[in-house]
């Protein structure tokens, strides 16, 4: 299976997918976790709290 996840600093997951500059995608099974890639976007936050859509900001995403 794989995921994607968000960091900082490439070790912890510890972003919020809305400010992520990078996902780093993994495939996950029985031997474990191995990092696939590294996948650079535009972060969507305007670091609004409300977080409010912006439908030509997703447009440019992935």
């Amino acid at each position: 299976m794989k995921v994607a996840v968000v960091s900082t600093n490439g070790v912890d997951v510890n972003e919020h997918f809305g400010k992520a500059t990078r996902f780093l995608i993994y495939e996950i099974g029985a031997a474990g976790a191995k990092l696939l890639s590294e996948e650079k976007t535009e972060s969507l936050s305007v670091g609004d709290p409300d977080h409010p859509f912006d439908q030509d900001r997703l447009s440019r995403v992935g």
